[in-house]
């Protein structure tokens, strides 16, 4: 309650804020934006080199297993780049790359 009583007598007031209540809330804003801006770019620069790539680039997966009919319960697969696991859970299929 009395976290509650200083946040309203702060609202009620009349003064202003102090210079280091502003200097202190713009040196936890502007790192915070800088790195949004950072992972804005980066999924950017992400995206058009996905959009750019041929599709002789792409990895290729030769599978030494081969999968075929219904995919029930759960498996892998492996691949000479990893290896895919699946499971059937609840009439929906996951993949799993690793």
């Amino acid at each position: 309650m009395k976290i509650m009583r200083l946040l309203f007598n702060k609202l009620r007031s009349k003064r202003g804020e102090t210079l280091t209540e502003t200097l202190s809330s713009l040196l936890i804003i502007v790192p915070a934006m800088v790195m949004l801006a950072g992972a804005i770019v980066a999924a950017a620069r992400i995206n058009y080199q996905a959009r750019n790539m041929k599709a002789s680039e792409l990895p290729t997966y030769i599978p030494t297993t081969q999968v075929s009919g219904s995919i029930t319960g759960s498996g892998e697969v492996s691949f000479s780049a990893g290896t895919i696991s699946w499971c059937n859970e609840d009439g929906s299929v996951y993949y799993y790359f690793r």
